[in-house]
């Protein structure tokens, strides 16, 4: 067992070295590794078809709990139709398509319409780890990413569904009516989103009750994997239960998260010359603002749920490839060639119609084409398949071939394609961060104009995160010191249109005063401003943010005096982009109510 281990985490850091050379995802490298390996040691990695599902269902709430603790929910909400069609009418849309062309391409087998709906159902599902992998790895549009990851999470569940309540049963001889089948599914998606619900309030009453930090991780994951193992046992979606009851538990942690401790020294103050003041109930009051964790401790829980997330992802990887016959493979090529295109063919034109509607570009079709690299949950759904199955064996090579192919050939293109349209993606992403709805509109020649805005001369966000992502890279690479502050103008509002933009350029000024020529000043949002302060250490940028905190006290129009507050954080190893902007938003929030000044660990 200890050489097995041993083996499993050398492959993991040789591929996690791979993805930081060449931008390709882990797992394609945990596949070519694992494939490697076993075959000059056939024998080291010696498991069955069952043993290898039990493996994955035991490792399913492990490896899908980091990408939805990543999830944006305000993000996921606002695209939550867009994500639903891809989800569920496409994938619907695209196995009815299948069916009806399949049997002209594979005429040499007499499979039912039940049989192709098996079959290309088990090809719906795709793998969620791979296409989070890569898209974490690129600079592209939010929405487009919200794209590709709220359907890699969600079609599993429909083709699920469609895979073990219509597919299997009637391939086994079951007959189901019409209104059956619709019976099923609602009961199925009803009690899976209830089972994930109360999982979810249940580890938010234990998070509240519990403080200590790693009872609370342990909570977040119990949370997951008793959501999974109750929906499995009552035989309906586990996947969708997971999902539901972490996110149930996030928004319920959200909400948490948005109370501040320091309300209590204002509410106090309020009642201070209160002399019927009831001490009892005003302690009583302190649970409205003291939070069931701090953001700095949800952080943590996201970065170790990460760590633990890759070696569960590395196992399934690497088991899964172990799996592989490629004589088995060989003997059915032709087979396996023809549903590929077949299945990426009907997938684009799926996809196209839907982003012809949304009115992007073509280019996001392909890229979400790309996406839908297939993985081990259609390995799981094959060995389902009766041992009296007349083509089982055929299925077992076409989905085990596609899930080779998709992941190789899907990847390596999806990353060339990513890299030869980036100016495209950097376009996209300019007009989703102006909202710029002209798609006639030539961005890179505006580019001087739109690198900066017009009246604070700062760097819009696009360049400004592109930026700090730079500096990040670079003072990890050096072991260099980068300290970034940010400051929000909490009262503009009242101020007169005119006088906004005169102040406005009147900070921007104090700003470029006290910065260096290698330091950074970034427009994040409507009165949201970074500074990056390179090669500075917390101190120097805490100076920094006191000098310009009390510079712009001092600016006043229509008898108002402009309010300001800063918080300030600087880079750790493990820290990103997404890690950096949620210190800040910790420290802004703190310093909104507490001191103007907040510094964020």
């Amino acid at each position: 067992m200890i050489e097995t281990v041993t083996i499993i985490l050398v492959i993991i850091l040789f591929a996690r070295s791979s993805e930081e050379l060449t931008k390709l995802p882990t797992t394609l490298f945990l596949i070519l590794y694992a494939c490697l390996f076993t075959s000059f040691f056939p024998d080291f990695f010696m498991i069955s078809d069952s043993d290898f599902d039990t493996l994955l269902y035991l490792m399913i709430p492990v490896i899908l709990l980091p990408d939805l603790l990543k999830l944006d929910i305000r993000d996921f909400q606002k695209n939550i139709m867009s994500i639903l069609y891809l989800a569920i009418v496409s994938v619907i849309l695209s196995i009815a398509i299948a069916v009806v062309i399949a049997p002209f391409l594979l005429y040499n087998y007499e499979i039912s319409i039940v049989g192709f709906i098996a079959l290309f159902t088990m090809l719906m599902a795709t793998d969620a780890i791979t296409v989070s992998s890569i898209f974490s790895n690129f600079h592209l549009p939010k929405q487009l990413k919200i794209y590709a990851e709220g359907e890699s999470l969600l079609n599993d569940v429909t083709a699920l569904v469609i895979f073990y309540f219509l597919a299997l049963p009637m391939l086994n001889g079951v007959d189901i009516s019409f209104y059956e089948l619709n019976l099923v599914i609602v009961k199925v998606v009803a009690f899976s989103i209830i089972i994930g619900v109360v999982s979810g309030v249940g580890g938010f009453m234990g998070i509240k009750i519990l403080k200590d930090p790693i009872e609370q991780f342990i909570i977040i994951y119990l949370v997951s994997i008793v959501s999974f193992l109750f929906a499995e046992h009552l035989h309906i979606s586990g996947i969708l239960s997971v999902i539901t009851s972490i996110l149930t538990l996030k928004i319920l942690l959200y909400k948490e998260l948005k109370k501040n401790p320091n309300m209590l020294i204002s509410k106090f103050n309020h009642h201070s010359n209160n002399k019927d003041l009831d001490f009892y109930a005003f302690l009583h009051e302190i649970s409205k603002y003291t939070p069931a964790m701090t953001r700095r401790e949800f952080r943590g829980y996201k970065k170790e749920a990460t760590y633990i997330g890759i070696f569960a992802n590395g196992i399934v990887f690497i088991i899964m490839a172990s799996l592989f016959d490629f004589d088995h493979l060989f003997q059915y090529s032709y087979e396996i060639i023809i549903v590929f295109f077949l299945s990426t063919l009907i997938r684009l034109v799926s996809i196209s119609s839907f982003i012809k509607v949304g009115k992007k570009d073509f280019e996001w079709s392909i890229a979400l084409t790309l996406s839908g690299v297939k993985g081990a949950l259609s390995i799981i759904m094959v060995h389902s398949l009766s041992p009296d199955f007349i083509h089982k064996e055929m299925f077992e090579a076409v989905v085990v071939g596609n899930v080779i192919l998709t992941t190789f050939i899907y990847t390596l293109y999806l990353v060339y394609f990513i890299n030869k349209n980036c100016q495209k993606f950097r376009q996209d992403i300019i007009k989703e961060d102006l909202k710029l709805d002209n798609k006639n509109i030539d961005i890179l020649k505006l580019r001087e104009s739109l690198e900066k805005d017009q009246i604070t001369n700062a760097y819009n966000r696009i360049f400004i995160e592109e930026i700090l992502e730079k500096e990040i890279g670079r003072a990890n690479r050096y072991k260099l010191e980068l300290s970034i502050i940010a400051f929000k103008l909490q009262n503009l509002s009242i101020f007169s249109q005119e006088n906004q933009s005169k102040i406005l350029k009147i900070v921007s000024k104090k700003v470029y005063k006290k910065i260096r020529g290698n330091d950074y000043y970034g427009r994040m949002a409507e009165n949201y401003y970074l500074i990056l302060t390179t090669n500075t250490p917390l101190s120097g940028a805490t100076i920094l943010a006191d000098r310009l905190e009390k510079k712009f006290s001092k600016i006043s129009y229509e008898k108002h005096k402009l309010h300001s507050y800063f918080g300030i954080t600087d880079i750790n190893e493990t820290d990103n982009l997404e890690t950096l902007l949620e210190k800040l938003e910790d420290a802004l929030t703190k310093a909104k109510y507490k001191n103007k000044i907040e510094i964020a660990y």
